[in-house]
């Protein structure tokens, strides 16, 4: 990671396959150098918006159904419901690009069709992560 040059640029030079292979396309993006290099990009398939976020260094992905561009929900979170297994958040742009290649076409399925269950799904659970904290914080 190179928080000298814009997250744009690295995810170019790093996941061409993005390009290639999930035909996608750059559709906004920033670069703050004086920010700690926070930066991020927005890219756009038929299938799937991805947006790769920097701050402070870290790098986080959000996904984004095409029919709800607005709406933005943590990579990590739809794989969960994808696998059915908890995934260990990662914060190195190889990693989370791993993450999204291996699950790009289970998440054009959650995104596209299946969105409403997907997001209902997501819902549910921020709720009972919302429960467990108070009952951690009042307890």
């Amino acid at each position: 990671m190179n928080t000298n040059i814009s997250l744009k640029q690295e995810v170019s030079e790093e996941l061409p396959w993005l390009f290639r292979e999930l035909h996608s396309r750059i559709a906004e993006n920033d670069f703050k150098p004086k920010n700690f290099g926070d930066s991020f990009v927005t890219l756009e398939s038929p299938v799937l918006c991805v947006r790769f976020v920097r701050d402070r260094g870290q790098v986080s992905v959000e996904v984004a159904s095409p029919s709800d561009r607005e709406t933005w929900l943590n990579l990590e979170h739809v794989c969960e419901i994808i696998s059915g297994e908890n995934v260990k958040p990662s914060f190195e742009l190889l990693a989370v690009a791993d993450l999204l290649r291996k699950n790009f076409q289970a998440l054009g399925d959650h995104l596209g069709p299946k969105y409403d269950d997907t997001k209902r799904e997501l819902d549910r659970r921020a709720e009972n992560r919302k429960q467990a904290f108070l009952k951690r914080l009042s307890g």
